[in-house]
């Protein structure tokens, strides 16, 4: 998710606000998180949903995560889990 902050900084966005981040980048995975969402409503399921996602340094066709991303992971995985805790318990 590129949001032009320092790689390794970590989001929590509503779909909302998904407009203002650069979507051509949002998943190597050719899977759009505003498209699933606009799938969940033709099927009439409104999930409240909260996107997490993390600035990479770059973003290339490799399983490897780059040396500035792997140096930052720990802070980044407990990051994650707090914003994670953060939804469930409120």
């Amino acid at each position: 998710m590129r949001g032009g902050h320092k790689p390794g900084t970590v989001y929590k966005i509503t779909p909302n606000e998904l407009k203002d981040y650069k979507t051509e980048n949002l998943s190597l995975h050719d899977v759009q998180i505003l498209d699933v969402i606009k799938q969940a409503n033709l099927i009439g399921f409104y999930p409240e949903v909260t996107i997490i996602g993390i600035e990479p340094y770059e973003i290339s066709y490799s399983l490897e995560l780059s040396n500035k991303i792997s140096k930052e992971f720990k802070r980044i995985v407990n990051s994650t889990r707090d914003l994670i805790n953060e939804i469930i318990l409120g």
